[in-house]
């Protein structure tokens, strides 16, 4: 009988699998390196919703907004989160979150690979890539809503383009994807980003339907009846998300971003990529930036005297470069979209630098022992420092007072100031929420484009920064207590120096806290009541 061969698990698997387990350990010491300031009111919303068996619909924490209607348009991920840290603790909680980050970049490459690059895992910038990708991304994964977006616009883009592929459009979707955008719509706002794409995706099939043409395999132009359908999946899928507990009302609530735009200036998540000019994610700006600039050198002619690369552009569906192009902007606009670039961007860029670089020597399993032994050494060390330097929390409420007011809450709940009007920072305002739901406040990270008096509430909240606003803000809004970090020092790079011109003005050093310190000082009407590592509370006299 011929012998059984044991077919060996080359090295160019173990390499992914220890890839893998970086990747893993990375996320887990960035979601455990800090608790996200809106964590506190997802969980105490969650709560509510949970033992009320109804969603909230008056707001009862903000006292400005006190009686008016708000819609929690993260309703069902909220109830998930408390189920879970009931059941699991913070630990699960991180766990889950840190599993979905690499289910989207899993996901990411698989379809990288097999539509992209020809099946094959060989391209050196492909990985580079990923992990640049990945490491650009951290500050906005973590315990984090917005993933599920993340994970939901990688889904629709992938089935759209499977859609192109294979020119057909299935019965099963005409019925899974409006369900499909009601979970999305049930779980993240991020949902009206994955309409748009539908909405954009199903235009620019009609156009290029409409447009005279001389040959339906140059430019992918999809059969009548698929875009028929693919039009009436549409149209479901609008109405689908129109069924939350919310109805139109989740619209109406959404509508107040794009009204009053104040918090894209205030708020840092919000800010333009001008603010991390020298972070991972402007690396990867400049690497689209050269794609680029390459793939206009390829247009004008280089392409004649490189068939391979010629033949791949006379392929491509020019709609994945519109939608990197327009996500580009969204995310140079305002950092929040940088993860979206990169999903959509990401297969393209690859595929791209694949063809025209012929960058296909990455071959790991070619490698001489003593690298392969170095490398996976490397890994392994790594992911074991991660994971022993990670901060491993479980009790998130009280692992964290170094940046949270703990110690602020526990003295105002015993004092005589517990019941008077208060404002507190607005990152701690989810915080207070969750330790303190009896205690209104002034903000939270729930509702800053509300409108009140005439402004957005963040807007409100913005005269605190400038010191001659401070006090005549506390009489405005009849505040009798303010709670603000403890003044840390402002540091800036050289970067930061010479291409933002900050840190030339005395100004450019001063925080919220310096600025109400000064305030306060020249005010004999307040004065300091408390002071731990982390806060201070000024109370009216």
């Amino acid at each position: 009988m011929p012998q059984k061969t044991t077919k060996r698990f080359s090295f160019s698997r173990w390499l992914i699998i220890l890839l893998f387990f970086f990747g893993l350990g990375l996320v887990l010491h960035n979601s455990f390196g800090y608790l996200d300031p809106d964590f506190g009111w997802h969980y105490a919303v969650g709560q509510e919703i949970w033992q009320n068996h109804a969603v909230p619909h008056l707001e009862h924490h903000l006292f400005p907004l006190a009686g008016q209607s708000w819609v929690d348009h993260e309703w069902l991920s909220n109830v998930l989160i408390y189920l879970t840290y009931n059941w699991g603790g913070y630990l699960l909680i991180n766990f889950l979150f840190a599993f979905l980050t690499m289910f989207i970049w899993c996901l990411l490459a698989k379809e990288t690979i097999k539509h992209w690059l020809d099946n094959k895992a060989n391209s050196l910038i492909f990985w580079l890539l990923l992990l640049i990708g990945l490491a650009a991304s951290l500050p906005h994964f973590g315990v984090r809503v917005q993933e599920i977006t993340v994970l939901f616009v990688l889904v629709l883009t992938i089935w759209l383009a499977q859609v192109v592929r294979k020119r057909e459009w299935p019965t099963w979707k005409i019925v899974v994807l409006p369900l499909f955008f009601w979970l999305w719509a049930s779980l993240h706002g991020g949902f009206l980003i994955g309409l748009a794409i539908f909405t954009a995706w199903f235009f620019f099939r009609l156009i290029l339907y409409w447009l005279p043409h001389q040959s339906n395999k140059e430019i992918n132009i999809l059969p009548k009846g698929v875009i028929m359908r693919s039009g009436l999946t549409l149209a479901l899928s609008w109405v689908a998300t129109c069924l939350t507990p919310y109805g139109l009302e989740l619209y109406e609530f959404l509508g107040g971003y794009g009204s009053n735009k104040a918090y894209l200036r205030m708020i840092n998540e919000w800010l333009p990529i001008s603010e991390a000019i020298h972070s991972w994610q402007m690396v990867y700006f400049i690497i689209f930036g050269l794609a680029l600039a390459l793939l206009i050198f390829y247009c004008c002619g280089h392409d004649q005297h490189d068939r391979e690369v010629a033949l791949w552009l006379k392929q491509q569906d020019w709609w994945t470069l519109i939608l990197s192009l327009i996500l580009c902007i969204a995310a140079w606009c305002s950092v929040r979209h940088f993860p979206l670039f990169v999903v959509v961007s990401l297969p393209w860029m690859a595929g791209f630098f694949y063809h025209a670089w012929h960058d296909n020597a990455f071959r790991p399993d070619d490698w001489p022992a003593y690298l392969k032994w170095f490398v996976a050494i490397i890994l392994v060390l790594t992911t074991v420092l991660l994971v022993v330097d990670a901060h491993w929390s479980t009790h998130p409420e009280k692992d964290y007072c170094e940046v949270y007011p703990c110690l602020a809450i526990s003295y105002l709940q015993q004092s005589p100031y517990a019941n008077w009007p208060t404002i507190v920072e607005y990152g701690w305002g989810g915080y207070f929420y969750w330790r303190w739901p009896e205690k209104p406040i002034f903000i939270d990270g729930r509702l800053p484009q509300y409108m009140w008096r005439g402004q957005s509430l963040i807007e409100h909240y913005g005269r605190f920064f400038k010191e001659k606003e401070v006090k005549k803000a506390l009489d405005d809004y009849g505040l009798d207590v303010m709670v603000i970090p403890q003044p840390r020092p402002v540091h800036y790079n050289w970067v930061e120096t010479c291409l933002l011109g900050r840190g030339l003005k005395e100004e450019d050093y001063y925080t919220l806290s310096d600025i109400v310190r000064r305030a306060m000082l020249k005010s004999p009407a307040w004065r300091l009541v408390h002071s731990d590592t982390t806060t201070m509370i000024y109370v009216r006299q």
